[in-house]
């Protein structure tokens, strides 16, 4: 009241915005962890978090991975019990996946 205006500068204003969003889980899709051969998940049904996975290699380690999809990004939400998994792989050999877990079992894999 009857202050004057500070100016703080933009970077420092978003970089601020940005810490007290993600300690108070206010990210919409935050990364949450890494799964497969070199991640610390080795089993893609324990990804079951809302955010985002980085997918650290695919091999007979890994538990119920897609086929061809080894390297990239696995997106998931969930909501009411019901989850849904987005692999987009980086490799132009591999392949884009997506599945569902509703009613207590996964879907297959299948390819986008």
């Amino acid at each position: 009241k009857g202050g004057a205006d500070v100016q703080i500068p933009l970077a420092t204003a978003a970089s601020v915005l940005a810490g007290q969003m993600n300690t108070n889980g206010l990210f919409a899709f935050q990364y949450v962890n890494s799964v497969g051969k070199y991640g610390n998940i080795k089993d893609f049904n324990l990804c079951t978090k809302s955010g985002i996975y980085k997918v650290a290699g695919v091999d007979s380690t890994v538990l119920n991975p897609p086929t061809g999809g080894n390297y990239g990004v696995l997106v998931v939400f969930y909501g009411n019990g019901y989850i849904i998994q987005i692999l987009f792989a980086i490799s132009s050999t591999d392949i884009n996946h997506k599945r569902a877990f509703y009613d207590g079992t996964w879907d297959e894999w299948t390819t986008l």
